[in-house]
């Protein structure tokens, strides 16, 4: 009776009901928090949850100025096909931002004289709002452009017409460049808005900086700030690539900073939901396909990007997932590969293993093969080793003689799907803040059994285990990860590295010659990066490849998706586990 009289006074959603537990939790009372019937997970969190994110408003008024505090100018363009219903909550949003040091700059490119009516009243609204005037209708870059070009703050933050941002956007990006005065580049995540602007859906909660993912998916826009004078210097939007025309800069913002690695403190991510990207007819966020060109021009970004850094690579869309690329890094025509197949001590079992593995491989990048097994006389070279301390004499000496590029590693009943597997992982191993690299581990049926580890306060569990290969709050498990580590159960690495780590392994045995927690200190220690490269999958056979070695760790179900319970990947943001 209690409980029904509790909900009838404090009703979910209620102003009340937020206020009662602020200060149940104020005061030390523990708060349930059941999931009420009819509502999702993500309304339940922006309801019980998000609310408590925010941090204190660093100049909640114009008066409160403060010249030590950054102005930020957004800009936004304008056509005549800009609707009414849309861009005026998104004015409203800017004008109801609880941080006050702001500019917005619209790039009036209407033509039809009701619509510049429109444009003009929300220009006199406010001082801090400026028109500016295009004669001829230039596109998405050439109208943004305008108001680029006339943006007078610290940071030029893009929003499109039709969108609208959390009234804490802008004083959360104040405050993160608190603890990182040098960013440059600044990004939030983001959710859908219904076209109608009543429900907020489908979150993405983002990645930290991770280049390789920037180079998979757009993972980053919105909401963009990039500092007034480095924006400046990289350059304006380009028509061309309209369409992706913010993954186009973002990429060249990238290569004006030199390729920064994860963790480089002049990106900064916010890892909280400060834009609401509407479910418009026309616009991406509903329909894709509605902008198909965006494919073509987010290759021709990327292909660019990687010609101007010194990179090569190939480029190309992934078929029916728009927005996504695969990226496949120069190989060099000399580089060879061992191949370790271990943990399978039957002879016939490891023969037939290697006979699959080899029908789905392109072989002329294997040295050799080595095994525990006694597999007899093949094609390849194949030397058979017992012991640990065999594995450690047959690389030191490989190492030191420069023979091979890296070492496959593989245990227990995993075959890649295509054949140019070894290529793809090679290639995104010799990037040069890799230190090792594993294909997406699933199982016949696509429940994905190994995607690398993520350290869970000091503990090492696997990332999504059991799920399938689909998007999620957190993104696509198709795209390419940072992880903290990798099992070890298929792993690439540089063949000096190899012999490092075995000299180095405590307990090593043949069925695991590397550990997760010596992967993970060998990266940190060399300041590089473990890969899941996505684009590359192994699928298990039999029985005898358990779903994981690494026990059963605490695990929550967030709407069919399994995560652990803190933690996504090495780049991950903190809105996992109890938040849910």
């Amino acid at each position: 009776m209690l409980s029904n009289l509790g909900g009838a006074l404090l009703p979910q959603g209620s102003a009340r009901r937020a206020a009662a537990g602020k200060l149940a939790r104020a005061v030390g009372i523990s708060v349930p928090s059941p999931l009420p019937p009819g509502h999702t997970h993500y309304q339940y969190w922006i309801e019980n949850v998000e609310p408590y994110m925010f941090g204190p408003s660093l100049a909640p008024t114009a008066q409160s100025f403060d010249p030590q505090l950054p102005t930020f100018s957004i800009v936004v363009s304008v056509y005549d096909g800009t609707l009414e219903r849309y861009l005026f909550p998104l004015v409203t949003s800017i004008t109801n931002q609880t941080y006050a040091h702001w500019e917005l700059v619209i790039a009036d490119a209407t033509q039809q004289a009701d619509k510049q009516s429109m444009v003009a009243r929300y220009a006199a609204a406010d001082p801090r709002i400026r028109l500016v005037r295009v004669p001829t209708n230039e596109g998405i870059s050439g109208n943004t452009n305008h108001a680029v070009s006339a943006a007078t703050g610290t940071f030029v933050v893009f929003a499109d017409h039709d969108d609208t941002l959390s009234p804490h956007a802008l004083n959360e990006f104040a405050l993160v460049l608190r603890r990182q005065p040098d960013a440059v580049l600044i990004y939030s995540d983001e959710d859908k808005l219904s076209d109608d602007g009543d429900r907020r859906l489908t979150p993405h909660f983002k990645a930290d900086w991770s280049p390789d993912l920037l180079h998979n998916v757009n993972y980053i826009t919105h909401l963009t700030a990039i500092r007034n004078d480095v924006l400046a210097e990289v350059g304006p939007l380009r028509s061309e690539c309209d369409g992706a025309q913010d993954y186009d800069l973002l990429l060249r913002l990238v290569a004006h900073l030199g390729v920064p690695g994860p963790g480089d403190k002049r990106i900064a991510h916010v890892p909280k939901v400060l834009y609401h990207w509407r479910l418009a007819e026309t616009s991406t966020a509903a329909n894709f396909s509605v902008k198909a060109e965006a494919l073509d021009a987010g290759v021709r970004a990327l292909t660019e990007h990687f010609r101007s850094t010194g990179r090569e690579a190939s480029v190309e869309a992934i078929a029916n997932r728009p927005g996504f690329y695969r990226v496949r890094h120069h190989v060099p025509v000399d580089a060879r590969v061992a191949l370790v197949l271990l943990g399978i001590a039957d002879a016939s079992a490891a023969r037939a293993r290697l006979d699959r593995i080899l029908r789905r491989t392109d072989v002329t990048r294997f040295s050799r093969i080595v095994t525990d097994a006694d597999l007899g006389d093949g094609d390849i070279p194949v030397e058979r080793i017992e012991t640990t301390g065999d594995l450690i004499d047959c690389f030191e000496w490989r190492s030191q003689s420069s023979s091979e590029t890296a070492v496959m590693i593989l245990t227990g009943n995993a075959t890649p799907e295509v054949v140019d597997w070894c290529d793809d992982l090679l290639g995104a191993l010799l990037q040069s803040h890799v230190f090792a690299v594993s294909p997406r581990v699933v199982s016949p049926g696509g429940q994905i059994v190994d995607s690398g580890l993520v350290d869970v306060e000091g503990q090492l569990v696997p990332l999504v285990l059991g799920t399938k290969s689909s998007d999620s709050v957190f993104g696509s498990f198709e795209w390419v990860r940072d992880v903290d580590s990798l099992s070890g159960r298929a792993v690439m690495c540089r063949a000096d590295d190899l012999a490092a780590l075995l000299r180095t392994e405590v307990s090593p045995t043949l069925h695991a010659p590397l550990s997760p927690a010596s992967i993970r200190d060998a990266a940190v220690r060399k300041s590089m990066v473990n890969l899941v490269w996505s684009h590359t999958t192994f699928t298990v056979t039999g029985s005898t490849d358990p779903a994981t070695r690494f026990g059963n760790p605490q695990m929550e179900r967030l709407g069919g998706t399994i995560i652990p319970t803190r933690g996504f990947d090495a780049t991950f943001g903190p809105n996992g586990g109890s938040a849910w």
